[in-house]
């Protein structure tokens, strides 16, 4: 059985500007997260993840992947990892 990997460099997901209400975010995450299950990954990767809200939304959008995220200096950008549950474990 392949295993479906799938990445995306998100240009400053989640970045914090005045005009990024939470709702705009939250509607941005939905388009994403409708093109990553598009391709029906086992693993996915997103890059430039600026806020650890992503990290909620992604979460409530895929409720059966767990997800890890890099941990770096402040004001770094960031990569979030979903893989399907019980899949890798």
């Amino acid at each position: 059985m392949a295993t479906r990997i799938v990445s995306w460099n998100v240009k400053e997901f989640g970045k914090r500007r005045e005009t990024n209400t939470p709702a705009k975010m939250r509607a941005r995450v939905r388009k994403i997260a409708q093109l990553v299950r598009d391709q029906a990954p086992d693993i996915f990767g997103i890059l430039e993840v600026e806020s650890i809200d992503i990290l909620s939304f992604m979460q409530d959008e895929f409720p059966n992947f767990d997800f890890g995220v890099t941990d770096g200096p402040q004001n770094n950008k960031e990569i979030l990892v979903g893989w399907r549950r019980g899949e890798f474990d």
